[in-house]
């Protein structure tokens, strides 16, 4: 009867820490203890050791694991405000990485504002209940409808409730968009996004994304990103470097490293202290992708300039966190193995789903 009992009250036991173990998309979360944060890619490498305290923010759920006793996932996390290493040096915001999520716990939502400087991306108006929670943000900008604007991407609406069809796109329609809207499910994440536009003296709502069933998962996904997701794009700060101003906007995006510049190969890619190559310092190197027996290079992006730099073929710098170290990479030597924008900047990942192919 004792063993019995035993079993029972350890089953139980498991069960309360699964519940425990429970976590959500753009949840923050804090370091319960001194916590390894690793590549994204690359588990050998690790970014820094986070401290106790550190508060993130989880950005993408990976697979479930059981480490130390612990099941929970593995999750890409956002280093939040005010983040140290276990040494007690500052991290930076928007830092990103791998880590096992049965080391955080749960804390309450700390409002955060993001600095669009009231241009694209500002919120201009937020709500919530109980089931949904409401963003509607500024978004300025002029799309010329091509090939990959399909079905409802073509649809506009007199609200975002369907309730009449008022106008549908044809190529080469010329499409002002004033606002961005989404509205997501607190408890899968799940969302509308819808564009106030107009078009050909129509004015309404045009359906951006809605959630779609799909075979491959066995269930519903969202049909496109959200363009500001997790305040993408937002400002993070201004850099003086090489007698240059920097403006350096959020991104968290996966791309791959390779040493190739006119014909000229590096075995690996250095990154900087600062954006450009003026008046700057290398403090770290990446390995180039298929050199010295190396696979596939993936870093995470955590910001870009929103300047290009003319100087140095009209490249944008790219921040990332690498083997320890935090610094500005020569967007030239990234490369993304997909069709579209090399960076989705909103303006842009809108442009290429509304546009030509």
């Amino acid at each position: 009867m004792k063993k019995k009992f035993l079993l029972i009250f350890f089953l139980v036991f498991a069960v309360i820490l699964s519940a425990e173990s429970k976590i959500q998309l753009y949840q923050d979360m804090v370091v319960t203890e001194n916590l390894r944060l690793r590549n994204p890619y690359h588990n050998s490498f690790i970014e820094t050791v986070l401290n106790a305290g550190t508060r993130v923010k989880i950005i993408e759920i990976d697979k479930e694991e059981t480490i130390d006793g612990i099941t929970s996932n593995w999750v890409l996390v956002e280093v939040q405000d005010s983040a140290t290493d276990k040494d007690g040096n500052p991290l930076k915001y928007g830092l990103v990485g791998k880590c096992f999520a049965g080391y955080l716990t749960e804390i309450t939502q700390i409002p955060h504002t993001p600095n669009y400087a009231d241009g694209n991306g500002t919120i201009i108006s937020e709500s919530e209940d109980d089931v949904y929670k409401t963003i509607g943000r500024k978004h300025i900008q002029t799309v010329i409808i091509g090939d990959n604007a399909r079905g409802e991407e073509r649809i506009i609406y007199s609200d975002m409730e369907k309730s009449e069809k008022i106008y549908e796109l044809k190529d080469d329609d010329e499409l002002e968009i004033s606002e961005i809207w989404t509205i997501t499910r607190k408890d899968d994440g799940l969302f509308y996004c819808w564009f106030k536009v107009k078009s050909n003296g129509f004015s309404g709502f045009l359906c951006y994304s809605e959630p779609v069933y799909l075979k491959y998962y066995n269930g519903y996904k969202n049909s496109m990103s959200d363009p500001y997701e997790n305040n993408k794009w937002e400002i993070l700060e201004t850099i003086e470097s090489g007698g240059k101003k920097w403006t350096v906007r959020k991104m968290a995006q996966g791309l791959s490293v390779f040493g190739t510049d006119f014909g000229f190969t590096k075995d690996e890619i250095e990154f900087f202290d600062n954006p450009g190559e003026t008046g700057t310092k290398v403090i770290g190197y990446v390995p180039a992708s298929y050199r010295k027996g190396n696979s596939q290079i993936n870093v995470e992006i955590e910001a870009i300039t929103e300047e290009v730099d003319t100087e140095n073929g009209n490249k944008r710098w790219a921040r990332i966190t690498f083997d320890g170290k935090t610094g500005w990479i020569d967007g030239f030597y990234l490369s993304a193995e997909r069709g579209g924008p090399k960076y989705y900047i909103p303006e842009s990942s809108i442009a290429f789903y509304l546009g030509w192919y």
